[in-house]
Order: C-alpha cells, then sequence, then structure tokens
C-alpha cells in the first residue's frame, strides 16, 4: 500500500536519444500505442488514471484516509485526487487499458500522459505491451551495404558517429567515403563526436552505387541572435528588441528559433531573450523536435512580452 506511478508518458523524446528519429510524422518511430493489462485486482486503489484530461463528474468523494497516507505536498496525494475526478480505468482481473500517445496525423498526443494510483489496500499486478509504429528504438535496423561519400563544406573539422561511436573526422574541404548499410543513421558534429549534432544522415536504399551526404556550415543562433544572422531574414532588422517569455502552462516547453533548439522553458518560469524586430520563435512540446503549438514575431518595440497561455490552440 501507498506505492504509485507519478504522472509519465510513454513515448520517447530526442532527449532519450538524439541519434534515433522518434518522430512519427516525419517518418520515425516511438510507442503510437499501449495496452495495460491487470493480472489481479487490488482490495482498493490502483487504477490508471489521465490527469490532463478534463474533470469528469465523480460518483464518490476523495476518501479521507486515501489522503491521510500522504503529506499535502506530495505527489502521491495530488494523484489521488485526480483519481476521483479525471478520467481512469479501474485495475479488474483479465481487463485492460487501450491508450494511444499518438495522433492520426503523427503528432504527440498530451493527453495521454498517465499516473498510476497509490495502493491504498492489497497488491496489484499489472503488464505492459507498447506497440510501435515502426522499428522500435533499441532494435537496430540494418539492409542492404551501401556505400557514403561525406563532404565536409564546414570551416571547422567535423566529427562523425554512428550509434554514439566514434566513425572519423573530416577536415574542412575533405571527403571521408564509409562502408554502411541502409538504415543506418550518422551524426556530425564540432568538437568531438560526443558534442550535440550540427547535421545527420540516414542511408537510403536508393542510389545503390553511393550516395553524397553534404555537410553544410549550420546557421548561426543563440540567446543573443546577431547581426550576422539577419541576413538570412530580409524581414529582420537591427533593432535590438528585449522579450520577456512567460509559460504559464503546467509542463516544459521547448523554445526554437529558425528550426534550432534555443532554450527549455520549465512550468511556470520566464527568461528574457535578446533578438531583433521580426525575429519568428516557436514554442513546442514535449521537445523542439515536435510540431510547434504557438509562435510569436517579435514587433517594433524595445521590450515585449510573449506570454505562453494554457488556452491557446495548437497551429
Amino acid at each position: 500500500p501507498g506505492q504509485g506511478y507519478n504522472t509519465h508518458p510513454d513515448y520517447f523524446t530526442t532527449q532519450d536519444d538524439s541519434d534515433f528519429d522518434f518522430h512519427p510524422y516525419s517518418g520515425g518511430s516511438n510507442r503510437f500505442a499501449t495496452v495495460f493489462m491487470y493480472l489481479n485486482e487490488p482490495e482498493e486503489g490502483g487504477n490508471t488514471v489521465f490527469p490532463h484530461t478534463s474533470e469528469i463528474g465523480s460518483l464518490d468523494d476523495v476518501p479521507q484516509h486515501a489522503l491521510d497516507m500522504f503529506s499535502p505536498s506530495s505527489w502521491e496525494r495530488s494523484i489521488t485526487e485526480d483519481c476521483y475526478t479525471k478520467l481512469g480505468v479501474p485495475p479488474k482481473l483479465g481487463t485492460a487499458a487501450l491508450f494511444y500517445s499518438i495522433t492520426p496525423d503523427g503528432q504527440i498526443d498530451a493527453s495521454s500522459h498517465h499516473a498510476a494510483c497509490p495502493l491504498i489496500n492489497g497488491t496489484k499486478w499489472g503488464a505492459n505491451i507498447w506497440i510501435w509504429n515502426k522499428q522500435r528504438y533499441g532494435d537496430l535496423r540494418t539492409g542492404e551495404p551501401r556505400t557514403i561519400q561525406m563532404k565536409n563544406q564546414c570551416d571547422e573539422d567535423v566529427y562523425i558517429s554512428w550509434e554514439r561511436k566514434d566513425n572519423g573526422v573530416i577536415k574542412p574541404g575533405g571527403v571521408l567515403q564509409v562502408n554502411s548499410y541502409e538504415h543506418h543513421r550518422f551524426k556530425a558534429s564540432f568538437g568531438s563526436h560526443k558534442e550535440e549534432k550540427i547535421a545527420e544522415f540516414t542511408v537510403q536504399s536508393e542510389p545503390v552505387e553511393g550516395q553524397d551526404w553534404i555537410i553544410k556550415p549550420p546557421r548561426q543562433h543563440g540567446l543573443h541572435a546577431s547581426t550576422s544572422s539577419t541576413n538570412d531574414n530580409n524581414d529582420a532588422t537591427n533593432s535590438g528588441v528585449e522579450v520577456e517569455v512567460i509559460n504559464d502552462k503546467d509542463y516544459k516547453v521547448c523554445i526554437s528559433w529558425e528550426g534550432n533548439e534555443f532554450a527549455t522553458l520549465g512550468a511556470q518560469m520566464k527568461t528574457v531573450i535578446n533578438t531583433f524586430e521580426n525575429h519568428v520563435f516557436a514554442a513546442a512540446w514535449p521537445a523542439c523536435g515536435f510540431k510547434p503549438f504557438m509562435e510569436y514575431r517579435v514587433r517594433d518595440s524595445k521590450k515585449q512580452i510573449w506570454r505562453i497561455e494554457p488556452d491557446h490552440e495548437e497551429l
């Protein structure tokens, strides 16, 4: 009694492994459905609850003896309250809860976040079946042999890695030929093969007789967007702007600029961005690799506030 599992998703994000494509909407793979089977029937508690769903009418009040088991500020007490007011599935022997983590268009479904309600009395046994839309993470897919020509167009050394292992260094203007296989994914980085990727390449089925990977310099980005970066955007000006970003949501969001991860902002947190007029930032969840639900274009004002509110509709 007293044990449970706090709110969590069943899908993976790029924070789990940046070398794997977890985005189903762009051809990647993830857990799109979960079947949780109940192998026994505990006396009290142990429901599977979905805290991000709307409140529903409850037939019973939260039992006081259940609340008294936990301190007022604990996650166990908070989840116990959700178990009587949010959508949930009771553990019944021989039944199962089926839910989807991915929407039909391949996007992450935030309402799939779930928790195991703390047990009040008894013992709970269950088993998970996670269904992937394609090759699962950790199950290396290998096809026919292929040859790749990797060409470095950057002005510094590029470090190549595969499955987080060092695969060579390419000097500026240099070429590296690699014998590999279909579906293998390579990463290019500056500094060392363990650093953040600047580009990646997945070996394709065609062409059979050789494939080219041109590694180009990444576009400049950062918390202080420089004047040189505005040359890539004819709409941007050199007028410095301070934007205060406030995340009013109850979960963290990822901020990006020109498709590059920029900052992660926790729930109910704020930060300040020094940037330029007409730059466009995007907010995504749970990571920047997912479809943005909101965008913000910097206006002609020295100080601005971008408030990421809970009731904004997705783009």
